[in-house]
């Protein structure tokens, strides 16, 4: 019986020790590679996720999850040699509640807060080395599941995670020492567990529009007339609330006037009112397919003579609203003032006119009759 004991106790030192042979040429903080210490076993294993953006377009309002799977082994290679992991056992690694992502607009003091080009966020796996009988090197496979978010891709990168179990010094319990991590099925590519998403960076996923005021007529101030716009942008039914920039030039000609603003919106808010004059304009940033915007004059022009029209479909009623799926849709708001000829002077004048022409026609008879004698 201690022989057979015996002959045990050397069978798990050389596989504890070929473990550590095997993860002993890459240092505890290389990529790819989570150590931990002692025989403290690693209970977690962090998930980086990452957002990329237009940079004028805020964190989309979402969960993304991931998928753990018990891998069938394989051979992969340590740094040093090839080693062949064994099949995952259920529940050694499992996945945790995903990497949360959320629009942040304001910060605490209630100042704007630009959108960013890039949103990094974390998810934990979790490590439970209670489920395995012996020591020895364990396979799993994660993998992100696709995203339903409107506009953001899904990472299609597989990760090959090899968990390290180890007998500890007295051989009465197995701890997990080491996570190695190896992305896209290869055999010795090292990654750190990482996916990035695109949100409108390259994809072209989301788009902006812009409404430019335009004053014309000979009787339109183009200097001192302010004209408000409402604004606002509503989501499809069933999405999250999201965040927009809206950039208002406020007068184009006039370089950092002081009602020049940049601000964020919420979809299914109240529409926001904003003042632009003659050339200014109003762009909304962040706009996936099915996102309706509205950027509609409410100042009630025709009643300071204005004629108010726009180049938005076929309506001319100073509202453009609608959805888009391309870069840089532009749009005009003219407001157009005109004199017009006064009425009735014609009909006050004409008694008169007519006087005249009766006593010039009367001075030429009487000419006329005065030579003839």
């Amino acid at each position: 019986m201690n022989l057979r004991k015996n002959l045990g106790r050397v069978a798990s030192t050389i596989v504890a020790t070929a473990l550590l042979a095997s993860v002993a040429t890459v240092p505890a903080f290389a990529k790819g590679v989570v150590s931990g210490t002692d025989e403290t076993s690693i209970t977690s294993v962090t998930v980086t996720k990452k957002v990329e953006t237009d940079g004028n377009t805020y964190a989309p309002n979402t969960t993304f999850t991931f998928d753990v799977s018990e891998g069938q082994g394989k051979t992969f290679n340590n740094g040093k040699s090839n080693v062949t992991a064994e099949p995952g056992v259920v529940g050694g690694l499992t996945a945790g509640n995903g990497a949360v992502f959320a629009p942040v607009t304001e910060n605490e003091d209630g100042d704007y807060v630009a959108p960013a080009a890039e949103y990094t966020a974390t998810d934990t796996l979790t490590v439970n080395d209670d489920v395995f009988k012996a020591a020895g090197i364990y396979h799993y496979i994660v993998k992100e599941n696709a995203s339903t978010y409107e506009g953001v891709t899904t990472d299609g990168s597989t990760y090959d995670v090899y968990l390290y179990v180890y007998n500890n010094d007295d051989y009465t319990d197995l701890y997990v020492g080491h996570v190695v991590t190896v992305k896209n099925g290869e055999t010795d590519a090292k990654e750190d567990l990482a996916f990035t998403n695109d949100y409108g960076k390259t994809k072209d996923q989301t788009h902006d529009v812009t409404v430019t005021k335009i004053v014309a007529g000979d009787q339109g101030d183009m200097v001192n007339d302010e004209f408000n716009f409402a604004v606002d942008v509503d989501v499809a039914e069933g999405e999250p609330v999201e965040s927009y920039k809206v950039v208002v030039d406020y007068d184009s000609e006039d370089e950092g006037n002081m009602k020049d603003q940049t601000i964020a919106i919420q979809s299914g808010a109240a529409p926001v009112v904003v003042p632009i004059k003659h050339n200014g304009t109003i762009t909304i940033y962040g706009l996936s397919a099915n996102d309706t915007y509205t950027i509609a004059e409410t100042t009630g022009a025709d009643e300071a003579g204005y004629v108010v029209s726009d180049n938005k479909d076929t309506t001319t009623d100073g509202i453009v609203s609608g959805k888009t799926t391309a870069d840089g849709e532009k749009y005009t708001v003219t407001n157009t003032k005109t004199s017009v000829t006064p009425t009735g002077i014609v009909m006050n004048i004409a008694p008169y006119a007519l006087l005249v022409v009766v006593a010039v026609a009367g001075c030429f008879v009487f000419l006329r009759k005065r030579n003839e004698d």
